[in-house]
């Protein structure tokens, strides 16, 4: 069934397109496909190909790819384990020292995270919606031409391939910070001055210890390190209103300000070893609405704030979860006000309300005096602490 008028190209059609092939995207795939949607997923970027990213997956995030039905395929995968989260100040004394992994009389199956480069996650799950019955196109450049009230048209190029228009009843935008699919519906949109970056060093003898997430902090924002099969991944956020704002220099200043670190990336930074950077922003990013008669927004295009250890991974699992199960259990067609506003209120309260905490914790690391005070807090009440680090970064 043909949804709008086309010209120009090769056309085709289908029941839903989705925008941007990671955890959000792929999953809303999937799971569509599982129900007997007809389901076209565009990606831009090649297969394994790197993103600005921790690399944290945490045991709810696991949880939801279980209720999914892709945990099974996606462990193998892992490159390592998060049981324990070491924050630490400028100076060489950790400040504050956490349990990532939940309560051994927990009733929930997984207790621990894990480390799972994003290469290995997004093209696991792309290949997961390939089986499913999803028409991957990857890589291929997707311009949305327009959004009506009955479906949206794009156009697709991909190398060695005769532009296509492709009409869908259903536009998924997928596509991350600074969605084309958000401008294009006429959303609101806001960003904020901040921007992430993430590389991998060659390990040394003064490495990060497996199975911890070390948290450098400073005035400017954060650095986070784990030792993922013998390498270091570090993912880093700051605010570009610090006058060191090239990503370079933000790493020898926090090597100056954490002399431990000099030992473990001192090369890296100071140009011995080549390194590679692939950044993110500006962040935060945030929308007005995350639906339409046409359209709807998921993952980080949904909106996004600061992460602190897999916390963006999860909140995009779970709103491709919620959005695939309000197309689901809508009545008649497959999209409209009831699906939609469905799916707004769940995402609202599952994922923005969790949303809102880490905007508060990011507040307080960025105010030396605030940190400093959480930080002696902890330690003087470590039951305070474990159990508002479980709420925040495990459960």
């Amino acid at each position: 069934m043909s949804y709008l008028l086309y010209c120009g190209g090769m056309g085709s059609t289908c029941e839903v397109a989705i925008v941007g092939g990671g955890p959000a995207g792929s999953i809303v795939a999937f799971r569509l496909a599982q129900i007997g949607r007809d389901v076209v997923l565009v990606d831009k970027g090649p297969a394994h190909r790197g993103k600005c990213c921790g690399h944290c997956l945490n045991p709810r995030a696991l949880d939801l790819l279980q209720q999914a039905g892709v945990l099974e395929s996606i462990m193998p995968l892992a490159s390592g384990r998060t049981e324990r989260l070491r924050v630490l100040e400028p100076g060489s004394t950790p400040h504050l020292e956490a349990s990532l992994s939940r309560h051994p009389r927990s009733r929930q199956s997984h207790h621990s995270g894990i480390l799972l480069r994003r290469d290995r996650f997004d093209q696991a799950l792309i290949e997961l919606a390939r089986e499913a019955g999803v028409r991957v196109m990857k890589p291929a450049n997707a311009r949305l031409e327009s959004l009506q009230e009955r479906g949206g048209l794009l156009r697709i190029r991909r190398p060695d391939h005769d532009e296509e228009v492709l009409s869908a009843r259903l536009v998924i935008g997928a596509d991350g910070v600074g969605s084309q699919v958000a401008r294009h519906a006429g959303v609101r949109t806001t960003s904020g001055r901040k921007f992430g970056f993430s590389f991998d060093v060659p390990a040394t003898g003064d490495t990060v210890e497996p199975g911890t997430v070390h948290m450098y902090l400073d005035d400017w924002g954060y650095l986070g390190l784990v030792n993922e099969e013998g390498r270091v991944h570090g993912a880093a956020l700051a605010s570009s209103r610090h006058p060191q704002r090239e990503p370079m220099a933000l790493l020898r200043h926090m090597c100056h300000r954490h002399p431990g670190l000099e030992s473990i990336i001192g090369d890296a930074v100071s140009g011995h070893d080549e390194l590679e950077l692939i950044g993110t922003g500006p962040i935060p990013w945030r929308v007005t609405s995350v639906y339409g008669p046409s359209w709807a927004l998921v993952g980080d295009a949904a909106g996004y704030v600061e992460p602190f250890t897999g916390e963006g991974m999860t909140w995009a699992i779970h709103g491709g979860m919620l959005l695939a199960d309000a197309i689901a259990q809508s009545s008649g067609a497959s999209w409209g006000a009831e699906a939609g506003a469905r799916y707004a209120r769940l995402y609202r309260t599952h994922v923005r309300s969790r949303q809102g905490t880490c905007r508060l914790v990011s507040g307080i690391l960025s105010r030396p005096r605030l940190r400093s005070f959480a930080c002696r807090t902890s330690r003087t009440f470590p039951m305070i602490k474990d159990r508002f680090v479980r709420k925040v970064l495990v459960s």
